[in-house]
């Protein structure tokens, strides 16, 4: 189980992310991962960070949580 992070590393994260991937989904959601494995490990059904990546590339809303 982890723990979430402070809303100020949060954003910092986001705005690298940003700022470093652009439209680079598959890198991104391997960070993504790295960063909240919850988001593959219980929000996707094949279990795959390229499945995670596949949503990234439509998606205007980036979630996270932690159990």
């Amino acid at each position: 189980m982890g723990r979430s992070p402070a809303a100020e590393d949060m954003i910092a994260v986001c705005k690298y992310w940003y700022e470093r991937y652009g439209a680079d989904s598959l890198e991104a959601a391997k960070e993504r991962y790295a960063f909240c494995t919850d988001q593959v490990d219980q929000g996707t059904r094949t279990y795959t960070i390229s499945e995670m990546a596949a949503g990234l590339a439509y998606s205007t809303v980036w979630y996270f949580w932690w159990d």
